[in-house]
Order: C-alpha cells, then structure tokens, then sequence
C-alpha cells in the first residue's frame, strides 16, 4: 500500500516523515525476517525512501 501512496504522490510530506521517523525501526523488525520477505520490503523501500537505502542495505546483509 506505501508503494500505490508514493505512486500517487511521490513527495508526500507525510511519507517522508514517516520514513525519517521510523526507518530504523523497520530494518531492526526486519532484520530477522527470511530472506525473500526482506528482499520484498527492500525493492518497494528502494523505490519510496531511497534516502535511507544504505541502511535497507545493512538490513540485507544481516
């Protein structure tokens, strides 16, 4: 759904408080997730906060 909002608005002021607010929180949740469910939230995340993507990263290697 975060992906359709970004497609809709792709410099939403709202997602981009949202993602300075919590993106380290979604990489520690993540962290310990398979590795395909992390590839998935990496390739939407890369596309809606590239901001943050070398932490997205990290949570890859990890």
């Amino acid at each position: 759904k975060l992906k359709t909002v970004h497609q809709a608005k792709p410099v939403s002021y709202n997602m981009q408080v949202f993602f300075n607010a919590k993106y380290n929180e979604l990489v520690e949740l993540y962290k310990p997730e398979p590795p395909q469910e992390k590839t998935r939230l990496f390739n939407t995340l890369q596309i809606i906060d590239p901001g943050h993507i070398s932490q997205y990263q990290n949570m890859m290697r990890n």
